[in-house]
């Protein structure tokens, strides 16, 4: 889970939801709609380890809309409404506080990134928007325009991780793709422009 959002029309106002990867919910390549509701369960396949039951958590509400044939994707995203009775933090997992602002990445940025498999990283942001493949093993390679490039260890598992700026604690980013120290991310504002969520209100 990367972070919780909430949804900007008056509809959907109230609802928990949560950000995570378009690939994680296993939507990619399928169009920015479904018709049949995805069942979102935890933990995520990359992560079980054969101890722990999968349970459901929420519904695929929307998914950014990843084309293979097509470049110049912006978002590898997608958010979930939870199922009643799930109680979502706001505090990112081993992040302080919660998340009150957004910010664009930027050259030179310190960062951190809050992932399922390796959790707590830092890392610095090398290019804020570049052109970028990323290869989806069975479904072939999709193009990525304006994406941003960081230095950070990351693992399979990781993607719908959140970036934070490590100075401000500004949301900047959502992980979708990498191995070892090269990372890639999406663009905060480009994540919450495709799926037409926002930050919560503070109370």
């Amino acid at each position: 889970m990367g972070c919780v959002v909430t949804g900007r029309s008056e509809g959907e106002r109230g609802l928990g939801m949560f950000l995570t990867c378009e690939h994680v919910v296993g939507l990619a390549g399928n169009g920015a709609s479904t018709e049949v509701p995805v069942v979102v369960e935890q933990p995520a396949p990359v992560n079980q380890i054969g101890q722990l039951p999968d349970f459901s958590v929420g519904v695929v509400r929307r998914v950014g809309g990843i084309s293979f044939v097509a470049r110049g994707n912006r978002v590898d995203a997608a958010v979930v409404v939870t199922d009643p009775g799930i109680e979502l933090d706001t505090c990112p997992m081993h992040w302080p506080s919660s998340i009150s602002r957004i910010a664009e990445p930027r050259g030179g940025m310190r960062v951190v990134k809050v992932g399922c498999t390796t959790g707590l990283r830092e890392g610095v942001v090398t290019d804020a928007a570049v052109d970028w493949s990323v290869d989806y093993a069975d479904r072939g390679s999709a193009h990525f325009h304006g994406v941003t490039l960081y230095r950070c260890r990351c693992e399979p598992g990781d993607s719908g991780a959140a970036v934070l700026d490590a100075d401000t604690g500004a949301l900047v980013g959502l992980h979708f793709a990498g191995r070892g120290m090269d990372a890639v991310m999406c663009p905060i504002t480009a994540v919450f422009a495709a799926l037409r969520v926002q930050l919560p209100e503070r109370a």
